[in-house]
């Protein structure tokens, strides 16, 4: 069971030049347009939406019932006893696209339990009508 916190991440460095930097040193080919998107997209927190086809089963969790279980120092056994079969929480980023919408940037991140996570940017290319990783780049690793 996927547990994803209800609220898409936004870009919490306070220089978007260097998320810019980053990911485009980690992701060779993105686009400027796409990265452009990404970080309009992503300026401001937003809702994720229960109707998402993501293709696997999942659950909200809101950011306050988060807190006050990340809050607990054995929150990861709290998380699993609360959600049996989960494997920690998710956060997704809104996914910024280039114009012709065949290239996508999204950032992944896991939380398992305290110190246990990673964080990801995905570099996404559309082919035939299908959605495939092109790369990822780590940002982030407890």
């Amino acid at each position: 069971m996927l547990i994803l916190r209800d609220t898409a991440s936004e870009i919490s460095n306070e220089d978007p030049q260097q998320s810019i930097d980053f990911i485009q040193s980690g992701l060779q080919g993105v686009s400027r347009e796409t990265l452009d998107s990404f970080l309009t997209r992503n300026a401001q927190p937003s809702q994720l939406s229960p109707e998402m086809q993501l293709g696997v089963d999942y659950i909200l969790i809101s950011s306050d019932e988060l807190l006050q279980i990340t809050r607990q120092p054995d929150w990861g056994n709290v998380l699993r006893e609360k959600f049996p079969n989960s494997s920690g929480y998710t956060m997704l980023s809104r996914v910024g696209f280039n114009n012709a919408l065949d290239q996508a940037v999204v950032y992944v991140g896991n939380m398992a339990g305290p110190l246990m996570g990673a964080g990801y940017y995905y570099l996404l290319e559309k082919k035939n009508g299908e959605w495939r990783i092109r790369q990822q780049v780590m940002v982030w690793i407890s």
